[in-house]
Parts: structure tokens; C-alpha cells; sequence
């Protein structure tokens, strides 16, 4: 009779492996503590590379800072580069130590300055004379106009499908509070003043590539992408942002690209290879010319509650067939279902983009506080 095993790691090989399979990424990092054999079995190369291939497809998010930073030859490493569980933990800590800074540096800054209590009490003729102006502007002019707000500016073949509707229901979901609507200028830069519930008000400005019964009616097509503008140099046609487009992009923070993903996994299966360069063509034309410090949403969009007989296609696939790893700015591309009640995902992706500007900001405040003379 064989002997039961009594510890753990005196599993055979293949039913741990199995109890592996089932732990998250997080608990699995512990398993190797445990003794010199469960770290040797937790760092099997094929084992990573089989979970690696086998859960990449299932990842409903993917970064940037993480997925191009992933050419490892061991997959351990790759896998913990990407897995969104562990890149999340690792933003949070992040967060945590840019908060620290930003602390460390105010306390440094509030305790080099003297200030005596005569000072502090003490108006000079200037300050006195500075706060009637602000009186007399106040209530003679007016109040001041409000502090400028943050603009997201939103695109993408997806606003041209099914996934349309996903401008509606942003309209009218719980999570996402209409303020009001944006008027554009000639056809351009309309949009929506919005405000999640935990964020500061911002404005989504919405471009079409052309009126809506023409993009109904056709595909994606450059000829009739009134984004764009064809120019002729001496060897072929080269596109440009049309100048009513950039103008509308100027004062952008950052950019949300639309896809639908029942549409790119249909025109894959078929091969359609013009239609797929139209897509990430449209996409390098306007990053090309935005400032590569703007952060940028992608938004794989889909209307089919039936999700196993038609499943959308995955995030890393996306990504290789639009070149989305060569995108020379911080981005995020997430999974989007808006066919329930609530736009979960759409909210997580704002969020994502909104932190990702405020945390810029609030970054570049703490460099100019640790670079001033005291």
C-alpha cells in the first residue's frame, strides 16, 4: 500500500500542479515561502508558460508601463509584469509612496519657513489695497470665471456600430452625472460636461468621422473620414488631422479610442485586412500628432449578452493587431460591456484615465516644491 502523503509538498508532481492552477497569483507568491521544494515547484518554466498562455486571453485589462515592459525570457516574470491583480496592487503601492513624497515635501517646506507671529498679523498698504481690488473686481465685474476643466476627448471606430450607444447610456447611467452639453464649433468638439461620483467635473468631447447617415451606410473608410485630411507629396497620399480637429484636441488631457469588438473579431475572421489598417491607421494618425505625455483609454466595447457562444475578442489580441504596444504614451485597454444596467467597466476605465492625469499633476506639483529654495 502506498504512503499517504502528510505534508504538502510530498504531493505528487501533477496534483500539485493542479491545487497551483487554482490558486490567484497573490497566493502563489506565498506557496513558494513555504520550503526549498514548493519554491522549486512554484518556479517550473513550463508551468508559468502554460499559465501564462492560458489566462492571457482571460485578462480584461491590460497596461501599458507592465505589457511593454514584458520582453522576459522566463514567463514567471512575464506573467507577474501583466497579471492586472498584481499590477493594480503594485499602482496602489505607487499611489501610496507619491502621497509620502508629496507629504514629505510640504513638511519640509512648512518647516523652513520663519515666519514671525508680527509678520503674520502685519498688513502691509500693498496686501490692503490688493484685497480692496478683489472687493471692488468682486462686486462690481462679477464673480471669477471658474477653474478650467480637465477635457477628455473621445473617438474610435466603435462610436460608428452598435457600440454607439454607448454615448446614450453614459447619458443616462447613475455613475456617470450629466452637468450639461458641450456645444461645438462647424461640426466639431461637441460633447458632455460630466462628473463621476468621486472625481472632479471634466468634458468629454465626442468626434465622428462623419454625419451619421454616412457612417451607417459605409465602412471605416479614410476617403470619407472627415477627422482626417489627404495631402499629396512626391511618392503617395499622406493624412493629416484636419485643423478643426486639432484645435479641438489642443487642450486635451487625455483621449478614449472606442472599438467594438464583435466587429474587429468579425473582420479578422474574415481577413478583411484594409478594414483593420483603417482602424489602426486613424488611431497612429492622431496620437501621432497629440503630445505623447497625454494618457490614453481603449475601450473594447460590446453589446452581446450572449458572451459564450459569441465571445469578444481578447485585450492582448487588440493589442497585436493594432499595434497598441508601440504607442508612444501611457495607455490602458479594458474590456466594456454595455449591454447591462450599469457601466461598471466604462467607469473603471474613466477612473483609470482621470487618477492617471490628477496623479501627473500632482506629481509635477511635488517636483516643483522639492526644487524650490527655502
Amino acid at each position: 500500500m502506498d504512503k499517504l502523503a502528510t505534508n504538502l509538498d510530498e504531493l505528487p508532481f501533477d496534483l500539485m500542479i493542479e491545487i497551483m492552477d487554482r490558486l490567484n497569483p497573490k497566493d502563489l507568491g506565498k506557496l513558494c515561502q513555504v520550503n526549498k521544494n514548493l519554491y522549486k515547484i512554484s518556479n517550473d518554466e513550463f508551468y508559468w508558460k502554460q499559465r501564462y498562455l492560458h489566462d492571457l486571453p482571460k485578462w480584461n485589462v491590460l497596461y501599458s508601463h507592465s505589457y511593454t515592459n514584458s520582453n522576459f525570457e522566463a514567463y514567471k516574470e512575464r506573467y507577474t509584469s501583466i497579471c492586472p491583480e498584481l499590477v493594480i496592487q503594485n499602482q496602489i503601492l505607487d499611489y501610496l509612496e507619491t502621497f509620502q513624497r508629496r507629504q514629505k515635501a510640504l513638511n519640509a517646506r512648512s518647516t523652513s519657513e520663519n515666519i514671525s507671529i508680527e509678520n503674520s498679523f502685519r498688513l502691509s498698504a500693498t496686501s490692503v489695497l490688493s484685497k480692496f481690488s478683489n472687493f471692488f473686481n468682486l462686486n462690481i465685474f462679477g464673480p471669477r470665471s471658474e477653474p478650467k476643466i480637465d477635457k477628455l476627448v473621445m473617438f474610435g471606430p466603435g462610436l460608428e456600430t452598435t457600440t454607439s450607444c454607448l454615448v446614450t447610456k453614459i447619458l443616462w447611467d447613475s455613475d456617470f452625472k450629466t452637468l450639461g452639453m458641450i456645444p461645438g464649433k462647424d461640426g466639431y468638439g461637441s460633447g458632455i460636461k460630466l462628473k463621476l461620483f468621486n472625481s472632479k467635473p471634466f468634458n468629454l468631447t465626442i468626434l465622428y468621422t462623419n454625419v451619421k447617415k454616412i457612417r451607417s451606410s459605409s465602412k471605416h473608410c479614410l476617403d470619407q473620414n472627415r477627422l482626417l485630411v489627404a495631402t499629396q507629396n512626391e511618392n503617395d497620399q499622406v493624412y493629416e488631422l484636419q485643423p478643426r480637429v486639432r484645435e479641438a484636441c489642443s487642450d486635451a488631457v487625455g483621449f478614449v479610442y472606442i472599438i467594438d469588438s464583435m466587429h474587429l473579431k468579425k473582420l479578422i475572421e474574415d481577413n478583411d485586412v484594409k478594414e483593420i489598417e483603417n482602424y489602426r491607421f486613424e488611431l497612429k494618425v492622431l496620437m501621432k500628432e497629440m503630445d505623447k505625455n497625454l494618457p490614453l483609454l481603449i475601450l473594447s466595447c460590446n453589446t452581446n449578452k450572449d458572451t459564450e457562444s459569441m465571445s469578444p475578442i481578447s485585450c492582448a489580441k487588440i493589442i497585436e493587431y493594432l499595434d497598441i504596444a508601440n504607442l508612444d504614451r501611457e495607455w490602458c485597454i479594458r474590456d466594456c460591456q454595455i449591454f447591462q444596467d450599469k457601466l461598471k467597466d466604462a467607469v473603471l476605465g474613466f477612473e483609470w484615465i482621470l487618477s492617471s492625469v490628477n496623479n501627473k499633476s500632482l506629481i509635477n506639483r511635488i517636483k516643483k516644491i522639492e526644487n524650490e529654495d527655502f
